[in-house]
């Protein structure tokens, strides 16, 4: 016989214990998965907007020469 007053509390202890590692790993992959593509995102956003730099540069300097030239 067993003489803890509670045992079925303790196996209910372990289930908490091991859902909640379950569900701590599963938040992991979910946050990996979300934020694995985020490297290559913020490769592209930096070269278009050092694309646009580039253009609005270049405008102004086709402006000014225009001016100059009459």
């Amino acid at each position: 016989m067993n003489c803890t007053p509670y045992p079925k509390l303790k196996r209910m202890k372990k289930i908490l214990m091991a859902a909640t590692a379950v569900g701590a790993a599963t938040a992991g992959v979910f946050l990996y998965l979300r934020n694995r593509n985020s490297d290559q995102k913020t490769i592209e956003n930096s070269a278009k907007d050092a694309y646009r730099t580039m253009n609005d540069g270049l405008g102004k300097v086709e402006r000014l020469g225009q001016h100059a030239m009459g």
